[in-house]
């Protein structure tokens, strides 16, 4: 992935949002900026990207569902981004407190999402075998999941099932941002 290609991208798609008045247009530009450069290795950068995104969210006026929904949403990218930064303890205080606000909600959409980032807090924390029950709570066709459901395999020395999500990851052709940032690592673990 062309990092500074697609951080450009969102940077116009951004712009496009302000232009039409879109404003979650241009907070989602901002948690997909973020996530593209944590991702390619710059947690920190993509930290001050979630904060643009959460500023965006707190200062900007909706009716009081999409406010809502605005607000876990921003709770939801909270935890990843604290985990990016290895900021695990205030990632992991976060994540109680998005349980309880997503379990408060009952949306069904939302517990895939809070679960796609508590498999990744854990995963950081070194518990597989949590990382991996969380991971299989999520979006069925999910790249991002899978590659690191993939990772939670090989730490566990559990290398078959590793290489069977990243074989699924290289030969996947339903193109996406979540495939486009973990293709080519899949790819690599593939070699090893």
């Amino acid at each position: 992935m062309k990092t500074d290609r697609a951080i450009a991208a969102y940077d116009e798609y951004r712009a496009l949002g302000e232009k039409e008045k879109l404003i979650p247009n241009m907070i989602d530009s901002y948690y997909s900026q973020g996530i593209i450069l944590a991702e390619n290795g710059n947690p920190a950068e993509g930290m001050n990207y979630y904060k643009k995104a959460n500023d965006l969210v707190e200062k900007s006026v909706f009716p009081e569902a999409d406010k809502e929904n605005l607000i876990t949403g921003s709770i939801l990218y909270h935890i990843y981004f604290l985990t990016a930064m290895g900021e695990l303890d205030k990632a992991t205080k976060v994540a109680e407190d998005g349980k309880l606000k997503v379990e408060s909600r009952n949306n069904t959409g939302e517990k895939m999402f809070l679960n796609t980032f508590l498999g990744y807090l854990e995963l950081k924390k070194g518990n597989n075998d949590k990382a991996i029950q969380y991971l299989s709570n999520t979006w069925i066709e999910n790249p991002w999941g899978w590659y690191y459901t993939g990772l939670a395999y090989k730490n566990k020395g559990d290398q078959a099932n590793a290489n069977k999500f990243f074989e699924k990851i290289t030969a996947w052709n339903v193109n996406s941002m979540p495939l486009a940032l973990v293709r080519n690592r899949a790819a690599e673990e593939l070699k090893k």
